[in-house]
């Protein structure tokens, strides 16, 4: 601890310098007792360079030294894998226990458990159903990123089946030893791995699902494979293992002919021996969706534009057109409100007749051409609006919308195509309007609409704004020998506008499929009269009979369920606002994913690869007991001793406050005293 300040040293002097003189002019001419005079100088000499020497604000420097020993990190794998194929558990449990407890001699010592996460812990439970091991190691080294790290010790059987190759993403700045566990003799065994499937498919079609059978040392043996949806078997074959090592992909399509989550079970039947059963079985769960919508064309006349829309709208198997002219459509007298999901309006509506239908309340698309009748468009507040005195058309190339967002095209593009017949006038677009193609008119680009979005009360509106689609469709063949880009342009303009925008006040969203290895998630908006969302009141779900409190998250709400048991869950989520209730229900699947059952070999050469790549060893667990001399014996592995530095200010020291008023005290005393003026 010393005295420091901001000011130079010579300071100081001044400081002596104000003293003296200040003592010096007081008492030079008193005719007292040199001594008393002497003593009485000395006192105010002394308190006035006190006092002078405050003024330069000295600090008291304070220095304090603390000795930390270098962090040792454990991490232990928890995962099923090492519980199921570990022969060695035994060995390694009782050596480990006995490193703790020589490391904490001279080392900080963090354990952790790691699996499809991290924890903190000493023991492993061996619980987890997944192991990333690359997440493990890239968290431990933000965690302790500035600390004294010496080395990472981690255990495991180097299987890893979720994140990434951890030897190519794990670059550590302290030596990294591992521990192996499991066995690499390979088992007698057979599974089920590799399977892919489509989570979604439309109800009525076929999906396809592959998967491999994997066997060894099952050479001569035969098995059994089903695959069965609800009991009912809906594939069969027999699987002969000619090999020690076989491997055998299987490549089929099942149908989907029930709506909903439907869950498929695949099935190999045992063989006499087996190290495990669990990989003879998995299962997987696809949404199936009824997508099939039913459309209605309506033409003022017939025109080759109904024609090249019918068959591209036809190329996919969820839709149905029924054409009509609007004469024919008079006549029919559809319920159109409840028979179809949305309308095609060629020409429509038309010069001299009214359209007798109210399309605010079905999705439309309308194809504004020379028999439109544009003042009744107008009135229809599509999103445009078109102001015209002349009765022209005028002839507009396709330009693309670089910042047209509402969805994507893979194939259309509009370079090169014919222009369309388009209506002359002055186009007005509503805010909420958005053109996936402006028009091109002569060597003039526009942003005059040519195909255009928007959206009213929930109802979505698709604008065309010219006839001659046919030549689109006609071009397209010529230079691409397909119909592929036109047809993914009609199909996404009515998939897009054909869309049910959910309006329930209490709208609920999570994954209908999820892993027994991943938390269940589920979120939910709730919205007020002036539909805007709102996470005033409560809301709550019931999920298979238990019920749970929804947390506020932003304006929503959200629910963390965490990793659940493989099954079905149907929920409903309810919230009781302004007198009254609101409900939305769902359901989701938990699908068992079997990830740690896949391998019954445990992996050394990763974790040998891994410690070599991180400057350490690969142990086995009877060879634990080196470890503390190998951490000795490196001689980066050493404590470090932090200094810590704290300044306060000389002034607050309340015994100098008190010294100066006592020497100022004294002198003032004895002055009275001896009668000095």
């Amino acid at each position: 601890m010393h005295l420091t300040t901001d000011y130079p040293w010579y300071f100081i002097l001044f400081c002596i310098m104000a003293g003296a003189v200040y003592a010096f002019l007081l008492y030079y001419k008193q005719q007292e007792d040199k001594r008393l005079r002497r003593w009485l100088a000395a006192l105010r000499f002394v308190s006035i360079t006190a006092i002078a020497f405050l003024l330069l604000a000295p600090l008291f420097k304070h220095q304090r030294h603390q000795k930390e020993k270098p962090i040792i990190i454990l991490a232990q794998d928890n995962s099923q894998s090492v519980a199921m194929r570990s022969n060695n558990a035994s060995v390694y449990a009782s050596e480990i226990k006995a490193l703790l407890k020589d490391l904490r001699k001279d080392y900080d010592v963090q354990t952790y458990t790691y699996g499809s996460q991290l924890s903190q812990c000493d023991t492993t439970s061996n619980t987890e159903r997944a192991t990333d091991m690359s997440m493990a190691l890239s968290e431990l080294r933000q965690r302790y990123e500035g600390r004294n790290v010496g080395a990472m010790i981690m255990s495991g059987d180097g299987l890893y089946n979720a994140g990434q190759n951890p030897v190519s993403t794990a670059t550590l700045p302290y030596p990294l030893y591992t521990i192996v566990l499991g066995d690499t003799t390979p088992q007698r065994d057979a599974a089920i791995a590799h399977l892919r499937y489509n989570r979604v498919a439309y109800l009525g079609n076929d999906f396809p699902v592959s998967f491999q059978i994997r066997a060894s040392r099952l050479s001569g043996q035969h098995a059994r494979i089903a695959i069965r949806h609800k009991g009912r078997e809906l594939y069969s074959d027999h699987a002969d293992y000619e090999q020690e090592e076989s491997v055998r992909d299987i490549n089929i399509t099942l149908p989907a002919d029930e709506a909903g989550l439907q869950t498929y079970t695949i099935s190999l039947t045992p063989v006499k021996g087996e190290a495990s059963t669990q990989n003879n079985t998995a299962s997987f769960t696809v949404e199936v969706i009824d997508g099939h919508q039913k459309i209605a064309l309506l033409s003022a006349a017939p025109h080759p534009d109904i024609a090249a829309l019918c068959r591209s709208i036809e190329t996919s198997p969820n839709y149905t057109v029924d054409c009509f002219t609007n004469g024919e459509w008079r006549k029919t007298q559809h319920d159109w409100k409840k028979e179809y999901d949305l309308l095609i309006l060629h020409n429509l509506p038309q010069r001299g007749t009214s359209l007798d239908m109210d399309i605010t309340q079905i999705p439309t698309i309308m194809i504004v051409g020379a028999q439109t009748d544009l003042s009744h468009f107008n009135s229809l507040k599509c999103g445009v609006e078109i102001d015209t005195k002349l009765d022209k058309q005028n002839e507009c190339e396709p330009v693309a919308n670089g910042s047209f967002a509402n969805f994507t095209l893979e194939y259309f593009s509009p370079d090169g195509l014919p222009p369309l017949s388009s209506p002359f006038g002055d186009y007005r677009s509503a805010a909420n309007t958005a053109s996936l193609l402006y028009a091109r008119v002569g060597n003039i680009a526009t942003e005059q609409p040519l195909i255009a979005f928007s959206q009213r009360q929930g109802i979505r509106r698709a604008m065309v704004f010219g006839e001659g689609l046919w030549r689109w469709r006609l071009h397209d063949y010529r230079e691409h020998n397909n119909f592929d880009g036109f047809d993914e342009l009609i199909n996404k303009m009515v998939v897009y506008t054909a869309l049910n925008i959910n309006k329930e006040r209490l709208h609920t969203e999570c994954k209908h499929i999820y892993g027994d290895n991943e938390a269940v998630v589920i979120d939910a908006t709730f919205y007020n009269d002036n539909f805007e969302p709102t996470n005033q009141p409560d809301a709550k779900i019931e999920i298979n009979g238990a019920e749970y409190q929804f947390a506020k998250s932003g304006n929503g709400y959200r629910l963390n369920l965490g990793m659940m048991d493989t099954g079905i869950y149907h929920y409903t989520a309810r919230v009781f606002f302004a007198g009254q209730n609101f409900a939305s229900k769902g359901t989701f699947v938990v699908e068992s994913q079997n990830l740690e059952s896949n391998s019954l070999m445990a992996n050394h050469s990763l974790m040998n690869s891994l410690a070599q790549h991180n400057g350490g060893i690969m142990l086995y667990p009877d060879q634990i007991g080196q470890l503390p001399e190998l951490l000795r014996q490196n001689g980066n592995i050493k404590p470090v001793i932090y200094t810590h530095t704290t300044y306060s200010e000389l002034i607050n020291l309340p015994l100098l406050f008190i010294l100066i008023i006592l020497l100022l005290t004294v002198e003032w005393v004895a002055r009275k005293y001896n009668g000095v003026l």
